[in-house]
């Protein structure tokens, strides 16, 4: 992702906020990548929810069918 489009994904995040409670956040990346998006998305994404990076989809999965208990 540029950094256009992650703002762009961030800016979104932020408005499902005003519509109401939201659920946990996987994010799966590349680690190089953690600390830009952990900057960025703790920034504009912030809300009362749990957010948690991976660097695979199962384990992303994994996470947040726990979060669902």
């Amino acid at each position: 992702m540029t950094g256009e489009e992650l703002l762009a994904v961030c800016f979104k995040i932020r408005a499902y906020h005003e519509q109401g409670p939201v659920g946990a956040l996987a994010i799966v990346c590349t680690p190089e990548q953690i600390v830009e998006f952990a900057r960025l998305l703790g920034a504009l994404a912030a809300a009362d929810r749990p957010i948690k990076m991976f660097s695979g989809l199962r384990q992303a999965h994994s996470w947040l069918g726990y979060q669902k208990s």
